[in-house]
């Protein structure tokens, strides 16, 4: 019987990993308020946007570290700190510059909470519930983002868009009170230094960055995320605006109806995960699937809001196939290296979406500067930057040696 202790536990590092898919979709609903009050374009916010994610994946490898040699109890008090600092910032900004270092700090605050859950999940569970209580995680979690859709679209229409800033800022502070609270004490691990431990996990890295497919992982992995998160945590609330002359609310709730799809996605997919032989095929149909609707809701511009509605919803169903990814890494490396597997294949997911927002804002630019339809032309980006990545995940995967063999 599981001990009761661990579960309230594991449901804090959960509410962690909630605040972190709130602070990452929170720009969908502040960039209006943002652009009008600080004058910002669009090649600004998303910068603001994607500021987050370069931060989050470029810490993955230090949050590792710490977690391994600090423990999960204190990763979380230090990180959380940042992830405070960086919220208060963001609230308080005078400028876009304070924004963006508010972003990079909450980051970087947020890195470690997935992976903290996971770890201790791993230490407390059972292998064979393993994956049933790491999906329950992500479930609980992706109410993250539900918060990020009509409840602060509701504070930010009724104050201001710093609104949304400190309510997260103080979610923030509760998470750090409670992980210090609540988290067990672990003993920190001296058996090697620092530097050595820093210097030994990027030299174990060359298993899982070269190779026809960890390739083919990274390559998919740096533009699936990437085109979702875009999409959801930068521009659906300005789409909606802008096609369809909808409130902040209403299109607020559109973002809610497509959290909830994100969220049952991975559930529904990795429910048919087909095996080791055939997720590749059935990983390329669905990333196409999704390239295809993306491309689809650029065309639809302005013809039907419940067409658009509907895409929406339905690309965040079929995102879940980002589940089968994980599964198919995790299946691609032999026990010794799954870790850095997952590790690499997570740098590269977030890395991908850092970059996405912040082409995002570039490509936007340039369409409004030749009178194109700014949304329009970054649909198709991402679109496209997602068939491009599909094609060399199956390409690659394809001429890969079989899962369990070692990568070369």
């Amino acid at each position: 019987m599981t001990n009761p202790t661990k579960i309230v536990q594991l449901s804090v590092l959960t509410f962690a990993v909630a605040i972190s898919q709130a602070f990452r979709t929170v720009p969908a609903i502040t960039v209006n308020g943002i652009a009008e009050e600080m004058n910002a374009g669009p090649a600004a916010l998303a910068l603001f946007g994607g500021i987050f994610h370069w931060s989050f994946a470029l810490m993955q490898i230090p949050v590792g570290l710490a977690l391994d040699i600090f423990g999960v109890r204190h990763t979380m008090i230090a990180f959380s700190g940042f992830a405070i600092l960086g919220g208060a910032i963001c609230a308080l900004a005078p400028n876009v510059n304070w924004l963006f270092l508010g972003q990079t700090l909450v980051g970087i605050g947020c890195a470690p909470a997935f992976m903290a859950a996971i770890v201790f999940t791993s230490k407390h569970w059972p292998a064979a519930r393993f994956a049933g209580i790491s999906g329950l995680v992500l479930a609980l979690s992706g109410g993250g983002m539900l918060l990020s859709a009509t409840p602060l679209a509701w504070f930010i229409d009724r104050w201001s868009w710093r609104s949304g800033f400190v309510v997260l800022t103080a979610m923030s502070l509760v998470t750090l009170l409670a992980s210090a609270m609540v988290l067990e004490k672990t003993a920190v691990n001296r058996s090697r230094s620092l530097a050595t431990e820093v210097l030994s996990a990027f030299y174990d890295l060359r298993f899982v960055l070269f190779g026809r497919r960890p390739i083919a992982l990274l390559a998919l992995g740096f533009v699936m995320y990437g085109a979702l998160i875009t999409i959801r945590g930068l521009w659906i609330v300005p789409m909606f605006v802008e096609r369809y002359a909808l409130t902040l609310v209403a299109a607020g709730n559109v973002a809610l109806l497509v959290s909830v799809a994100i969220i049952l996605g991975p559930a529904v997919v990795g429910h048919f995960d087909p095996g080791d032989k055939t997720r590749p095929s059935v990983i390329t149909v669905l990333a196409v699937l999704m390239a295809a609707t993306i491309g689809g809701l650029a065309m639809s511009d302005g013809y039907s809001l419940w067409l658009d509605v509907a895409l929406c919803v339905f690309l965040g169903l079929i995102s879940g196939f980002f589940i089968l990814v994980y599964a198919e890494a995790r299946s691609s490396y032999p026990p010794g290296l799954t870790g850095r597997g997952m590790t690499a294949l997570n740098m590269s997911i977030f890395l991908g979406a850092a970059v996405a927002q912040s082409l995002s804002g570039v490509i936007a630019a340039g369409a409004q500067k030749v009178g194109w339809n700014a949304i329009d032309a970054v649909l198709l980006f991402l679109s496209a930057s997602l068939l491009a990545g599909t094609f060399c995940f199956f390409t690659l995967i394809r001429a890969a040696k079989p899962q369990g063999q070692p990568v070369a």
